[in-house]
């Protein structure tokens, strides 16, 4: 039985992707580096992370995961006007709010959560607030969704998770968890390859796609 739904945030309740991209455009290019194809790649990995794998795919000198993290939190809120809630997030976020514990497990830093949050005033719908400052792994280890469900007291078989990236649909997976898919990021057919369990191409459409995963 299903009890509760974990949201991710980049892609799926807030389109941060053009705040994400431009602070992290404005700091590698810095180093030489221009974002090209390569980088859809660690979409939805934790930010350390990502970083880690940006030094290796774009042969980055004289920087160190940390120090590059450190300058993207100390000017990611100057692009905080480019950040928008998807539409009908509000509704849908209601509604399972309703029926479900909620929860939202996201890869990019405390700081950077706490600005979406704040801005939009999203900390009422959620019991639990999970960043990528919490773990040790992140997406696609399952660890950021296994810790949402050991604080909210659950099993992981009563988690559907809501996830737009590879990374994500993975780490629900590998959590033992049902996975929503919502084609923000990727389309279709990789998001069913990765393992998603049902896709939707709007937030709206969540209510049906929780019932035909409860039946099942």
């Amino acid at each position: 039985m299903i009890s509760t739904i974990l949201f991710d945030m980049d892609g799926v309740v807030s389109n941060t992707e053009p705040a994400h991209e431009k602070a992290d455009a404005f700091i590698l290019k810095k180093y030489g580096v221009t974002l090209d194809e390569r980088w859809k790649e660690i979409k939805g990995m934790r930010e350390l992370d990502v970083y880690k794998r940006a030094i290796e795919m774009y042969n980055i000198k004289g920087a160190t995961p940390e120090e590059i993290l450190e300058k993207k939190i100390a000017i990611f809120g100057k692009f905080k006007e480019d950040i928008r809630l998807f539409s009908g997030l509000h509704t849908a976020l209601s509604l399972v709010k309703s029926k479900y514990n909620v929860a939202l497990v996201s890869s990019s830093p405390k700081p950077i959560v706490d600005i979406v949050v704040q801005r939009f005033e999203l900390s009422k719908y959620f019991d639990r607030i999970i960043t990528g400052d919490d773990v040790k792994k992140g997406k696609p280890d399952p660890e950021p969704y296994l810790k949402a469900a050991k604080e909210l007291g659950v099993h992981p078989e009563e988690c559907v998770v809501v996830e737009d990236s590879i990374n994500g649909v993975k780490s629900a997976k590998a959590a033992g968890m049902k996975c929503i898919g919502i084609t923000n990021s990727f389309p279709r057919e990789e998001l069913e390859r990765a393992g998603a369990d049902y896709v939707i191409d709007v937030i709206v459409e969540l209510p049906v796609a929780l019932e035909a995963i409860s039946k099942n």
